[in-house]
Order: C-alpha cells, then sequence, then structure tokens
C-alpha cells in the first residue's frame, strides 16, 4: 500500500473547485501500474485522524501511468475513476450527488472535529493524505447486487440515493455479495505534483528502479530536496530527458515524432544527443543537446558514497545559481552552431529545481542572458512534462 504527502485543495461553498487565485491548491497524482498485465487501482481519501472519506477505484493498463486531480477525484468530475466498490468498466459523469459530496469535502475540511456528524460547510482548504493499492477482497474490494425476487444480477451503486426497481419484476429488495478481486501480483508507484494557484511548488514519488526523487518549497521561501540512489552516469538519461522534452513540446503544439540517438564518434553529431524529426514535414528537424541541470561534483560523490541526500536551503538563490552555471557551461559551442540546436539540462534527478517559484526567480535574474546566447532554445527538463520548462524567452519562438 502506497501513502501519499499530505495533500491540500480548495472548494468553494457550494462545492465547486475552486481553481484560480493566490489561494487555489491542488495536488496532482500520478499512478503507475509497473506490471505487464491491467489491474485496477484502488485510491482512498484519508483524513488527518485517519478516517476514510472517499473510496475510488480506476482502471489501468499493463505498463501505464494515470494523472489526476486530487479536487477533480473528489467531486467526481473524472469518468476513470468511480466510487467503491464499482469497477470501473465504463466512464461515469460527474460530479457526484450533492449529499455524497459534502459527506467528504467536509470530513476533510480545515478544523473538521474527528468523528463528529458534517455540517455541509465547506472550511478550505481541505487537506488529508491518499492510499494507493491494488483492488482485492475486503478494503476497496467489489461487489455485485442480485435481485431477492427474480435472482437478476444488477448493477450496485453505492453513491445513487434511491435503489433503481429490478427492469424484470420490478423489486427493489437486493442481496449483496462480495466479489473477489484481483490477486495482489502486481507492482504500483506513485508520484506527486502539489500547485498552488497553478504553480508546481512541490514534487514526491515513490521508489522506482532504486530511486527517489523530491522537492518541495515552504512556506518561509526555503526549498528542501530528497535524492536516493546512485548518480546518473554519462548519456545514460538522454533517452528520458529527450522524451519528456518531446512530449512537452508536442503538448504545445508541435509534433515531434522519431526520436534518433545519434553516434557521438561521427564528428558532425559530436554536439548532438538526439534528434527528432516533424510529422508533417520529415525534413525539418530538431536536434537536442543534454547536459546536467546539476554540474556540482560535491553533490554527485555525497549521493555516490552515501545514496541520499536530504537537504534545504534556506532560498532558491543555489538552485537558480546552479542552472546558469549549468547552462555556462556550454558557452564553449560555437556560435554558429547553436541557432540550430535545443539546449535541454537535465533536472530528472533534481526536482527541486523545475517548482515553479524557482524557473521564475531563473527568468526574472538571468532569462535575457540565456536567450542572448543564441541557442535554437533552452529548456530546463523535469522529471514530467509539467515540469519541463523553457529558460530562453523570445519574442517570437523558433520550433
Amino acid at each position: 500500500m502506497i501513502r501519499s504527502p499530505n495533500f491540500q485543495t480548495t472548494f468553494k461553498p457550494d462545492g465547486t473547485i475552486l481553481s484560480r487565485g493566490p489561494a487555489a491548491l491542488d495536488m496532482l497524482v500520478s499512478v503507475a501500474n509497473n506490471s505487464p498485465d491491467a489491474t485496477i487501482a484502488n485510491l482512498a481519501f484519508w483524513t488527518e485522524h485517519e478516517e476514510l472519506a472517499l473510496c475510488l477505484n480506476v482502471a489501468l493498463k499493463g505498463r501505464d501511468v494515470q494523472t489526476f486531480s486530487a479536487a477533480t477525484l473528489l467531486r467526481g468530475d473524472d469518468p476513470r475513476a468511480v466510487p467503491c466498490p464499482r469497477i470501473p468498466t465504463h466512464a461515469v459523469r460527474g460530479p457526484f450527488p450533492i449529499a455524497f459530496l459534502f459527506q467528504h469535502l467536509c470530513l476533510l475540511s480545515r478544523g473538521h472535529p474527528p468523528k463528529s456528524p458534517v455540517d455541509n460547510v465547506v472550511r478550505n482548504p481541505l487537506h488529508g493524505y491518499i492510499t494507493i493499492g491494488p483492488v482485492y477482497h475486503g478494503f476497496g474490494g467489489m461487489k455485485k447486487a442480485t435481485c431477492n425476487d427474480c435472482g437478476l444480477e444488477l448493477e450496485y451503486d453505492p453513491t445513487s440515493p434511491e435503489r433503481v426497481p429490478c427492469p424484470t419484476c420490478g423489486s427493489t429488495r437486493r442481496s449483496l455479495t462480495d466479489v473477489v478481486g484481483l490477486e495482489v501480483n502486481v507492482s504500483l508507484g506513485a508520484s506527486y505534483l502539489h500547485n498552488r494557484a497553478g504553480t508546481p511548488i512541490g514534487f514526491g514519488e515513490t521508489e522506482h528502479d532504486g530511486k527517489v526523487r523530491g522537492g518541495n518549497l515552504h512556506e518561509d521561501g526555503s526549498i528542501s530536496e530528497l535524492l536516493q540512489g546512485t548518480p546518473p552516469r554519462g548519456e545514460q538519461n538522454v533517452e528520458e530527458v529527450c522524451r519528456i522534452l518531446f512530449l512537452r513540446l508536442n503538448s504545445s503544439g508541435a509534433d515531434w515524432t522519431n526520436p534518433t540517438h545519434p553516434d557521438p564518434t561521427q564528428a558532425k553529431d559530436g554536439d548532438v544527443d538526439c534528434r527528432a524529426e516533424s510529422a508533417r514535414d520529415k525534413r525539418t528537424r530538431l536536434e537536442v543537446q543534454v547536459v546536467n541541470a546539476r554540474i556540482d561534483p560535491a553533490f554527485w560523490r555525497k549521493l555516490q558514497a552515501t545514496g541520499q541526500i536530504s537537504r534545504t536551503e534556506p532560498t532558491m538563490a543555489p538552485l537558480v545559481a546552479s542552472l546558469r552555471a549549468a547552462i555556462e557551461k556550454k558557452e564553449k559551442i560555437p556560435t554558429q552552431q547553436r541557432g540550430t540546436l535545443v539546449l535541454a539540462l537535465d533536472a530528472t534527478h533534481v526536482p527541486a529545481t523545475t517548482l515553479g517559484p524557482v524557473v521564475q526567480a531563473f527568468l526574472t535574474s538571468h532569462g535575457l542572458w540565456a536567450a542572448s546566447l543564441g541557442f535554437k532554445e533552452i529548456w530546463l527538463v523535469g522529471p514530467q512534462p509539467e515540469l519541463t520548462w523553457q529558460l530562453d524567452p523570445k519574442p517570437e519562438e523558433k520550433r
């Protein structure tokens, strides 16, 4: 069972999501099925007092990753998630019925006393934690309903305020039976992206492939970062960096496809780590060079020696300086080559540098300098497309 860090979301008094303004909070949850077989994952929302507020099931294909907004899940606006114990075999249009909705919104509201009746008042921020695990018999399991009078098997909907009459005999009497779910032989992973007013301020994940990454901006302006595992070596991470970068570019309307990794021993490809072509025009190509976003050797030596880095910087300044240092390292590339080259800073291992306020601080202090270097573009690539940013804004985008 996976437990998330504490989440915060904001709602309006009428139960709709407060998604705009400086007070707006939300958390994106990405659930990964690391197994080749399809499965059903259970997402349970708990209060700070460990009371179950809401239980949802979501379907995952083999090797699938699905990303959810905590606020959208709580409101019932995501058709991929259905209340337990239903099986997510078809889309269910939200939002939840009002009585059902306010039951868990009130439980999760700030200051709501434990084990006390709900009062239909939403107090921001809603907060608690989420557990994620495979569906199995018992908690988070499934039930089937059978008509007591004619034996017809019916769909069971725990959110429905009234029982729908049996279509065969009209009876509303039901027998509920547990359905033994899937065996717990799947491997699930999760990552979390905290947003304030639409800006990422925190990232974390569960262990995967022997590594854990995290970074959080705190109310006092300090930034904490966590890294467990081993340092990346040489070109080890190039393929992943380019994959995330192309996803980010394509989400903004580009059409880069067929990524390749040229032979670095060939002189003409010496500055190119990966290349993609336009789906609309195969002659149009994008060439990328990857550089580590954290070039301080002492940082990586410590990770190699201890297997973990956990520290807090009092301000964002050191992280901003590390981004500039990484770009400065590539000023040695001849000016005439820069215009055709996208410089990608690999921050997949150091997500604290990709948080929105850090990026904004860099753009304020060094954005014009970065744009003056003459690269086709400069991108900071985080562990997700949502944490991938252009660092050299130009009046007209060069795509």
